[in-house]
Formats: structure tokens, C-alpha cells, sequence
């Protein structure tokens, strides 16, 4: 399953408007049967002044059942990158079998915890996430290979892709070459299906065991 993001909406202040995402912007909430379910829009608010941009993401607290565990908050975006850091938007976040195992606890590798602010409260909280395809919408002053409108893979593990952006390295993400024409669907499973493949091709089997 591959999930979509939009831009989050600003997040709420005294001086209140209302803000309704069109059709679709879904946002993903639980898991059934190993897929996020999709619901229905959420309404948001924020101020017509010192407006402050936010960032949704699926989190959980502790391992568990995904259906149980799995929930959606918003949260302030991280400032401006600085030094060799970029600003990624998520474009595409595929739900693969190990971020469930991850989500499970069953994974060997895990999310990190963040410490995100959720309605004035501290929490930490996972982001889980392990593939996905990003935009660069803003890069610090020492990065020197990526530029803003570049597509990326990530390629360091767990990094958090479930959710609408992040700030990362620039050597945690590998830059997309979109003029060899590929797919954003195909972009993003770059990561994890092609070490897949090369992992069953590469491994000497006997097929008349399987």
C-alpha cells in the first residue's frame, strides 16, 4: 500500500480560521490486517497571524498491536535546515511488511524516539517509516548535492517516513535521477525491493526445498 501526503496545515493560535482538507487528504490512523486504513479528512485551525507551519505524522508510544497502538498527532516543523541539513517533503510512504514487524517490536531495527510537542505536551513518541520517496523543499548552507525540487530515497534505516516531512543529512538520503523517467511509485520502493531482489539472486538456493 502506498500512502500520500499534503501540506499540513498550520497549527492552532488564539486568533482562530478553519482550514478543511479537500477529498484527498486522508490521514492514516490504524492498522487492520497488516494495512493502514484511510479515513476521512480532519478539520484543522490556526491563526491569520504568526502563522506556524505543522507536521502530521502516524506515531505510537510502545510496540504493539498496530491497530491498537497507531494514531496520528500534529506537531511543529522543525526550522529552517542549516550546515549539510535539507528540509523533505514525503511525497509517497509504502507500508512494507518489516514497518509492521517494527510497529510489532518483532523488527530488529526500530524507530529512534522523538521528543515531539503535541498540544503544548512533550511526548515521546515513534515515527516508523522505512522507505518512501521525498521532494528537497529547503537545504542548508553546506550542502553541495542536492537542490530544492530534487527527488530522494532514504537511505538510512528506520528514518521516519510516515509522516508529511522531516529534516535529515544530506548523507541520509540518495538523490532520485528523474530523467531516466521513473515513476513516483517505483521511486519510492527503490530501497527496499531492489536489496530485496539482489538479495534472492545473489543467495544460492535449492529450489526443489521451497
Amino acid at each position: 500500500m502506498m500512502t500520500s501526503h499534503r501540506d499540513a496545515p498550520p497549527q492552532s493560535s488564539p486568533s482562530l480560521s478553519t482550514y478543511t482538507p479537500g477529498p484527498r487528504a486522508a490521514v492514516v490512523t490504524k492498522a487492520e490486517s497488516g494495512m493502514l486504513r484511510l479515513l476521512k479528512p480532519t478539520t484543522f485551525t490556526w491563526t491569520r497571524t504568526l502563522t506556524t507551519m505543522a507536521t502530521r505524522a502516524v506515531v505510537y508510544e510502545s510496540n504493539g498491536n498496530p491497530a491498537s497502538v497507531l494514531s496520528v498527532v500534529t506537531y511543529p516543523s522543525p526550522p529552517r535546515p542549516t550546515g549539510s541539513s535539507v528540509t523533505i517533503k514525503h511525497l509517497l510512504s509504502p507500508v512494507n511488511p518489516s514497518d509492521i514487524n517494527a510497529v510489532e517490536g518483532v523488527y530488529p531495527h526500530q524507530p529512534r524516539a522523538r521528543q515531539l510537542s503535541i498540544g503544548g505536551q512533550e511526548r515521546t513518541l515513534h515515527i516508523p517509516g522505512n522507505e518512501g520517496l521525498g521532494e528537497i523543499t529547503d537545504v542548508g548552507e553546506g550542502v553541495r548535492g542536492l537542490k530544492k525540487g530534487d527527488w530522494v530515497v532514504f537511505g538510512k534505516n528506520q528514518c521516519g517516513t510516515w509522516s508529511s516531512g522531516q529534516i535529515l543529512e544530506e548523507g541520509d538520503v540518495i538523490k532520485v535521477d528523474r530523467e531516466t523517467g521513473i515513476s513516483a511509485v517505483n521511486a519510492a520502493t527503490l530501497t527496499v525491493r531492489s536489496t530485496q531482489k539482489h538479495s534472492w539472486f545473489r543467495t544460492p538456493t535449492d529450489l526443489r526445498t521451497m
